[in-house]
């Protein structure tokens, strides 16, 4: 596991510089405002040492004075240009990692249905909304900050072992003394965020369905039930929360109390050894002490980054899994249109080997501007050959053909324009009736769309509502009649100028007169605008216009009773 995540690690940091012009730069410039930042930091102990040892015992007042408002000038200025440092980089890192989140759901979308079968729906939103501003931070920030305190540490390195190399070695010695138990930590830390994102993910999905139906759940008197649900995940959650807490807990008193005053009084101790034997001075050992701790937090910073590198492994480990998805290629190239017919020629089709074949060799001519019906038992495949025609999935053997061209010729972008899905739960996305409308054709106007509202009846109820094509839908357009959503998803067709409508029990929740007016209208819209219409209903009623009636059973096609062939 750990293996895999670090590779998919690597990846991202490719994408990123793949994605972000100039990534590379803005980490070298970090780093070198950092070093810039560092070495002056290391400047006032230097002047302080001087004035110790040289001009107080000279009686220097003039160096003294100098000596004293550099000594208080350069952290000043250095604190304004980190201050300016911290603010540029903070805004450089939100660009990036918007632009990194946005690129997961990309990913996301590229995929084929058949990728979401599996899938948490809830989980993969906290994967991909999950801000990667601090992965962003890591290469911008923190690694160049630990490439400059390095280079810092040599500098000061250097300074100990010309003043005393015994002094030197015993500070050098922090390092693997704090090092190999932050390693330790930082392994179990990926762990358990790792554990916690997937609680966080289960929460959600517990939330969003009971929030989704929270009409079903009351009805069923469920709310206990639900409630004991996230209750029994948000306790394992907090379970692990817990040692986590721990663990950085552990991770703090190692590094920043034991490490750090182990060997501050060590170094003290030997400073105050060797000034008291004549071999040092007082103002050597206050620069000792000044760099030893300037020392220890440049390797501190270089722990904490890992260990906070190995948490975020655990916490980005999906979204790192999402950035580096292959994009299926796009097959075809040719803009879809029909003249005279689709052909579904001995189609056969399994979602999942355990369920068996949906289809068997069915075999299936529809006609360009006729009314098809189709029929037949639930799970008989009726929606699977809507599934199939708009290329949700492609069939396991025969083939698909739009006058005697395969489908995979064709663009999906052309092909999904030209034929339009509408279900019984028509999907409306919280909003308005414009944003819906616009979903269908984003460059249209008010008179377009009122004139495919027209069509289908809706043009005068949208007009007397007080903020018209500005009226909220609600979510899944709860805020409108099942014929009005049924209907504006027809009105979505038809400012599409989708040429084909297939229609999957669109009059399954409406009642009887909204059902005759939807029925009449396709029937009107096949006859003079030579719509090709293939709809799936149990109801016979609806079907009464329509041109042909198939069944489908067995996995096959065939004309119904009384149907012409």
């Amino acid at each position: 596991m750990k293996t895999k995540q670090i590779t998919n690690e690597q990846k991202i940091r490719r994408e990123v510089i793949r994605q972000i012009p100039h990534f590379r730069l803005y980490a070298v410039g970090s780093g070198c405002i950092a070093l810039m930042l560092q070495l002056v930091g290391l400047i006032p102990p230097a002047i302080m040492q001087r004035i110790v040892d040289d001009y107080i015992p000279a009686g220097a007042v003039k160096e003294l004075c100098i000596g004293l408002v550099w000594f208080v000038l350069l952290p000043i200025l250095s604190t304004g240009l980190s201050a300016f440092y911290k603010y540029l980089t903070a805004v450089e890192c939100r660009r990036m990692s918007e632009k990194l989140t946005i690129s997961a759901m990309e990913r996301l979308m590229a995929q084929p249905v058949s990728y979401f079968d599996d899938k948490n729906s809830a989980e993969l939103a906290t994967y991909c909304r999950k801000d990667a501003l601090q992965y962003i931070y890591l290469w911008l920030v923190d690694i160049p900050g630990i490439i400059a305190g390095l280079l810092q540490g040599l500098v000061v390195f250097g300074v100990l072992a010309s003043i005393n190399l015994w002094i030197a070695a015993a500070a050098l010695l922090y390092c693997p003394v704090s090092y190999f138990p932050s390693i330790r930590f930082g392994k179990k830390a990926q762990k358990l965020t790792g554990r916690i994102m997937e609680a966080n993910g289960k929460m959600m999905q517990i939330v969003t369905d009971t929030l989704k139906s929270v009409g079903f759940v009351k009805a069923m008197s469920a709310e206990k039930q639900r409630l004991e649900q996230l209750r029994t995940v948000s306790q394992g959650a907090i379970s692990v929360w817990g040692r986590m807490v721990l663990n950085e807990n552990m991770t703090y008193l190692w590094i920043n109390q034991f490490s750090n005053g182990l060997f501050t009084g060590l170094l003290f101790a030997m400073g105050a050894f060797f000034t008291m034997r004549g071999t040092m001075t007082v103002g050597q050992c206050i620069l000792i002490l000044s760099y030893a701790g300037s020392f220890f937090a440049a390797a501190q910073s270089a722990m904490a980054t890992n260990y906070g590198f190995r948490q975020q492994l655990g916490e980005f480990g999906k979204l790192f899994e999402i950035l580096t998805l292959p994009v299926p290629e796009q097959t075809g190239s040719r803009e879809f249109r029909l003249e005279k017919e689709l052909a579904l020629r001995d189609l056969s089709f399994t979602y999942e080997e355990s369920r068996g074949a949906v289809l068997k060799g069915l075999n299936l001519i529809v006609r360009k501007g006729e009314w098809l019906g189709i029929v037949g038992q639930s799970g008989a495949g009726k929606s699977t050959i809507f599934d199939l025609l708009i290329r949700l999935y492609e069939p396991d053997g025969g083939a698909i053909t739009a006058d005697g061209v395969p489908l995979d010729a064709f663009t999906l972008q052309s092909l999904r324009r030209e034929i339009m899905r509408i279900s019984q739960e028509t999907v409306l996305f919280p909003g308005t009736i414009r944003d819906n409308l616009l979903l269908a054709r984003p460059d249209a106007d008010d008179e377009a769309m009122f004139d495919a509202l027209s069509l289908v009846r809706l043009r005068e109820f949208v007009q007397r509502l007080p903020d018209g094509l500005d009226t909220a839908v609600g979510e899944g357009g709860l805020l409108l009649s099942g014929g009005e959503r049924q209907r504006l998803g027809l009105a979505q067709g038809l400012l599409r100028g989708s040429s084909i409508l297939l229609l999957d029990e669109v009059t399954a929740n409406v009642d009887q007169e909204s059902e005759a007016i939807i029925r009449d209208l396709l029937r009107k819209l096949a006859d003079t605008r030579g719509l090709t219409i293939l709809s799936i209903s149990h109801r016979p009623e609806f079907l009464a216009c329509a041109d042909r009636i198939v069944e489908v059973k067995e996995g096959r096609a065939f004309p119904a009773e009384g149907s012409p062939a």
